[in-house]
């Protein structure tokens, strides 16, 4: 099913059958919130520096700051400005850093997915027979809403990738289901193991349906069915990988979604009975949005269930068509579409159909654990945490990026944050965690040593226990803690 490129022209009044309308309201709010906290920063800081001289002006700035920002600064760097003024690059960093920290804490509070919906969601998830869903995305900033704002699956797990285009590492991927599989097993965590569910692996990828003449995936290059046929390579060996040495299949699908970074709008990768998919048989929902924008409810679902069908006999090619997926996989599917759905609808209200900012524009890089309450649209190049020669080319990118935007044309540097989980009921495991953090912090430095020289990166660490809604604890050269959110 091919893109309709005039989806933009739907008027901004009409609501979708489908779409949950009602989150629409929190969802801008909090946008909103914290996008005027980022937009703020830059100005706060800049009419701070002209504060920075007489007998009261820590306390005249630190009152600005809690004014404007919401938060103050560290005391001995305001109290030493009188020396060589404000350092306004390490302040910029660490309002940055304060700023996430409080979208932390805001997703528990007012966020739009708070915890209620996404133990809803996990309901849903139970019911088309999945007991985890986890993702592998491409670490570019414009798919940072893709949980709760792109596919409205809070109770989805993403993992970042340490590499561009979404390529995760098969045997770390592996490990994982095998870890999912032993909970189950030992704890019965989240349904005993004779319940019949299954563990899904999504990878994602993204495009451009404005400008799809644009490189598919930032410098990687490529074309958006070049590329899915690459992911679609990736899922067969992980499916391959899992089965070995095993006496059955083990209980696992794959399923591949492409997102239009342009509009929000996916495409969902069909699969047939035996989990084969293909780069050009795909439901988009930005074709699915128009087609059912006038139909009653109970008629539009039932199209979302048609479209699948109908992908999945145009497997077939000119034969016969493929035999279609299990039902619970069939809902999950028409659940993704859905949620996609409220999305479009929500982009629509607020922004025309479409994002005013096409291109990348983050304003940090964040390497390790994902910050699954921090779905803010090109805020940040969230990659995973891997050995330097992995991971090193995604982290230039994610750089040469950020030092693209306003702030660095203002000299202000690259704020790069290294973010680790650690179990609080583990013993030694917080220490650890740390020594982790502050050893990445440390490599990550030493590949931008003459960025770090010349004031344009400031890394900092950041630990999080694992218990939900637990604040970021910023660590300080030496591992102890500096700053609490």
């Amino acid at each position: 099913m091919e893109p309709d490129p005039e989806i933009g022209d739907v008027p901004g009044s009409v609501h979708h059958p489908l779409a949950e309308s009602a989150t629409h309201g929190r969802l801008h709010a909090f946008e909103r919130v914290f996008e005027g906290k980022l937009e703020a920063l830059i100005p706060a800081l800049r009419e701070m520096q002209y504060q920075a001289m007489g007998p009261d002006h820590a306390r005249r700035i630190q009152a600005m700051a809690q004014d404007r920002l919401g938060f103050a600064w560290p005391d001995e760097v305001v109290e030493r400005s009188w020396v060589g003024g404000l350092d306004v690059r390490l302040l910029y960093a660490h309002g940055i850093f304060r700023i996430l920290s409080q979208m932390v804490e805001g997703a528990w509070r007012d966020c739009p997915a708070p915890i209620m919906d996404v133990e809803a969601v996990l309901g849903d998830l139970l019911d088309c027979d999945v007991h985890a869903m986890v993702a592998s995305a491409c670490p570019d900033g414009r798919l940072m809403g893709l949980k709760r704002l792109i596919l409205r699956l809070p109770g989805l797990q993403v993992r970042p990738c340490a590499r561009v285009g979404g390529f995760f590492d098969v045997e770390s991927q592996v490990e994982h289901w095998r870890y999912c599989e032993l909970l189950r097993h030992l704890e019965g965590v989240p349904v005993p193991a004779n319940v019949p569910s299954r563990y899904l692996k999504v990878c994602v990828y993204h495009f451009r349906s404005l400008q799809p003449s644009d490189p598919f995936c930032c410098e990687a290059g490529g074309t958006a069915e070049s590329r899915a046929s690459l992911l679609l390579d990736r899922l067969r060996s992980f499916r391959e990988s899992s089965g070995n040495g095993l006496s059955r299949p083990p209980p696992l699908d794959t399923l591949l979604i492409g997102v239009d970074t342009d509009t929000d709008g996916i495409r969902v990768h069909v699969p047939d009975a035996h989990g084969r998919m293909r780069a050009d048989v795909f439901v988009d929902s930005l074709t699915l949005y128009r087609q059912t924008l006038s139909l009653e409810p109970r008629m539009a679902s039932l199209r979302l269930y048609q479209s699948i069908h109908h992908a999945v006999r145009d497997l077939g090619g000119d034969g016969p068509g493929g035999e279609p997926p299990r039902e619970g996989l069939v809902r999950l599917m028409a659940l993704l579409l859905q949620g996609n759905l409220s999305q479009l609808d929500y982009l629509h209200l607020y922004r025309g159909g479409r994002h005013a900012q096409g291109e990348r524009a983050e304003r940090l890089v964040i390497v390790g654990d994902a910050l699954d309450e921090v779905q803010l649209r090109n805020l940040a190049w969230c990659m995973g945490a891997a050995p330097m020669e992995v991971m090193g080319e995604a982290l230039d990118i994610g750089v040469q990026g950020v030092l693209k935007g306003e702030a660095a044309r203002l000299g202000l540097p690259v704020p790069v944050l290294v973010h680790r989980l650690y179990d609080a009921h583990v013993p030694g495991s917080r220490e650890r965690e740390a020594a982790r953090c502050l050893e990445l912090c440390r490599a990550i430095e030493d590949r931008h040593a003459a960025l770090v020289h010349q004031g344009g990166m400031v890394c900092r660490g950041a630990l999080r226990a694992r218990d939900a809604g637990g604040a970021l604890e910023f660590l300080g050269p030496q591992g102890r803690e500096l700053l609490r959110a």
